[in-house]
């Protein structure tokens, strides 16, 4: 028994055993056209947003929107964030400088006074320590008298704000 096969292709095979291709595809139906409506118009103005717990609308044009009761508008304040200015570190001296004032910003020649300050008062618990076996204790309160010995304070003769101040110690004494 043998299979009868048919050839899909109708065209005839070619001369030499070789099959001719196709000359052209098929024609496929053209797609149907898209309305030739413009996109609706959208609004240039921003849309309030919803406040917090009502979800949010889309207004769609030709459809007017949903009622909502009427709400008073509620403002916060919100609060103002902490301001960090830095400043270079600046070496003060014994003596007036001039320099601008961080506080009020004009430029000024600083005002300067003494205070007992950690080094005058280790002198004086120092003395006091080796005078105290020999009844001595007054003279550790000399140091209270030596002004090279107390920190000398920087401030600003316009707005009174404390600029610095020059330790004799050094910065941790």
């Amino acid at each position: 028994m043998e299979l009868e096969t048919k050839d899909p292709n109708p065209d005839p095979p070619a001369v030499g055993g070789q099959q001719q291709m196709p000359t052209a595809y098929p024609q496929q139906p053209a797609p149907a056209a898209y309305p030739s409506q413009a996109p609706p118009a959208y609004s240039t103005q921003p849309q309030p947003c919803p406040p917090p717990g009502q979800p949010a609308m889309v207004a769609q044009p030709g459809v007017p929107p949903p009622s909502a009761p009427a709400r008073p508008a509620v403002v916060t304040a919100q609060p103002m964030g902490t301001t960090y200015v830095t400043v270079p570190m600046q070496m003060f001296t014994p003596d007036p400088r001039i320099m601008q004032c961080t506080n009020c910003g004009k430029n000024i020649t600083t005002e300067t006074r003494k205070a007992n300050g950690t080094a005058v008062w280790v002198i004086v618990g120092w003395v006091c320590f080796v005078t105290v076996w020999f009844c001595m204790c007054p003279f550790a309160l000399i140091p209270l008298c030596i002004p090279s010995l107390k920190d000398t304070i920087h401030s600003c003769p316009e707005c009174k704000f404390t600029l610095g101040k020059h330790s004799p110690g050094g910065a941790g004494l």
